[in-house]
C-alpha cells in the first residue's frame, strides 16, 4: 500500500505541535536591562516599555539597492542552476522558500519566491551585520559577547498573504533567551503593501501558544496567536533604510500585500555568544560572531571554513532528502 500522501496542513500541524513543545521554558527573566552606555535614553525607554524601537533612515539607499540587485540576481541563477528540495532551491549554503499565493502575473523567478535564507556569510552582509553602530546596539541588548544566527531576504510580491500574530522566539530551539531580531526595509513598507504590525509591550508576556494559519492555503510553516487581544496593534510604515529593532517575544505579523508593487526586507536575528541550540538541527541557524568582550568584530573577518560547513551541512540534508524520497517511491 502506498503511504498517505503529507498535505501542507498536515506539515504545518506538525511544525506547530514541535515548536510549541517546551515553550513555557523559555524565559527572559534573567536577562538584564538594555545597557544605557550602548543605546540612548529614548531606545533603552522604547525597549523596556515597547519590545522595539525604530532606526530611521540607518542604511544609504544605495546599499538597499545593493543588496536588492545582488539578491534577485542569486534567485535567478539558483533557478537556473539550484538543487530542488520540493519546492524550494538550495545552492552555495542559502535557499529559497517558494510563495504559496502567487500574484495574477508570475514571469520571474522571484515572482515566486518568499524568502531567501542564509546570506550573512556573503562579503556585503557580513558587513552590514557587523556595522559599528548596529553591533554596539545588539552589544547593549545582549552583552558583551553577540553572535548573528540567521539572515533572510523576504519578498513580500503583489497579491502575497502576510504572516499571521507570532513571537519569533517560539521558532527558536536555544537554551537562553531572548534574541533580537534586525527589520532592514529594502523597499517602502506601507499598511496597502504588507508593512509589519506590532503589539507594543507584548514581549512581557510569556509565549503564547501557536496554531497553525487558520487560511486555507497559507505558506508552510505559518503559525498564529489566538489567546490575545490586538486591538492596541500598531502599524509601522517604512521608507527604504529604516530599521526595525524588536524583541524576540514582541508580537508581530505583517498584512498582505494589496498594491502593484514588491515590499521587500532584510531580516538578522541576534543571540548572546554561547547559545545552545537545543532542538532538531536547523539548516537556517548559522552562528556568526558579531561583539566579542564588548568589541566589534572587523567586519571583513570571514572564515572560510564556517561557509563551506553551512553549505556540507545543507548538501548532506538534500543527499537525505533525496534518499528518502526514493525509499518512499520504492515502497509504493
Amino acid at each position: 500500500m502506498a503511504p498517505a500522501a503529507t498535505t501542507i496542513d498536515d506539515k504545518t500541524a506538525r511544525i506547530a505541535a514541535y515548536a510549541n513543545r517546551g515553550r513555557e521554558k523559555k524565559t527572559v527573566e534573567s536577562f538584564a536591562p538594555a545597557d544605557e552606555n550602548r543605546l540612548t535614553t529614548e531606545q533603552c525607554r522604547a525597549w523596556t516599555d515597547d519590545g522595539f524601537f525604530l532606526l530611521r533612515t540607518a542604511v544609504p539607499l544605495d546599499v538597499c539597492e545593493e543588496i536588492d540587485s545582488f539578491v534577485l540576481e542569486t534567485v535567478r541563477r539558483m533557478d537556473r542552476e539550484g538543487h530542488r528540495l520540493d519546492a524550494a532551491l538550495v545552492s552555495a549554503g542559502s535557499f529559497t522558500v517558494p510563495e504559496e499565493n502567487f500574484p495574477a502575473r508570475v514571469q520571474l523567478p522571484e515572482d515566486k519566491v518568499s524568502k531567501l535564507y542564509n546570506l550573512h556569510r556573503k562579503d556585503r552582509f557580513r558587513h552590514l551585520a557587523r556595522r559599528d553602530d548596529l553591533g554596539r546596539i545588539m552589544a547593549g541588548l545582549l552583552g558583551p559577547d553577540v553572535d548573528v544566527f540567521n539572515s533572510q531576504y523576504i519578498f513580500k510580491n503583489p497579491g502575497a498573504w502576510g504572516q499571521p500574530w507570532h513571537q519569533d522566539s517560539l521558532y527558536f530551539a536555544f537554551d537562553r533567551f531572548p534574541q533580537v531580531g534586525l527589520w532592514l526595509a529594502t523597499s517602502r513598507a506601507t499598511v496597502e503593501n504588507g508593512c509589519l504590525f506590532v503589539l507594543p509591550g507584548s514581549h512581557r508576556e510569556p509565549l503564547h501558544e501557536h496554531l497553525p494559519d487558520s487560511r486555507p492555503g497559507a505558506n508552510l510553516g505559518y503559525l498564529e496567536i489566538r489567546d490575545q487581544d490586538f486591538a492596541r496593534e500598531t502599524a509601522i510604515p517604512m521608507e527604504p533604510g529604516d530599521v526595525l529593532v524588536f524583541h524576540s517575544f514582541l508580537m508581530h505579523r505583517s498584512a498582505d500585500n494589496a498594491s502593484s508593487e514588491r515590499r521587500t526586507a532584510l531580516v538578522y536575528h541576534y543571540g548572546a555568544a554561547g547559545t545552545r541550540h537545543t532542538g532538531l538541527p536547523s539548516p537556517t541557524v548559522d552562528w556568526m560572531p558579531v561583539v566579542r568582550k564588548g568589541a566589534l568584530v572587523a567586519p571583513g573577518t570571514y572564515r572560510p571554513w564556517d561557509e563551506w560547513r553551512t553549505q556540507t551541512r545543507l548538501g548532506i540534508g538534500l543527499g537525505l532528502y533525496r534518499i528518502q524520497k526514493l525509499v518512499e517511491r520504492i515502497r509504493s
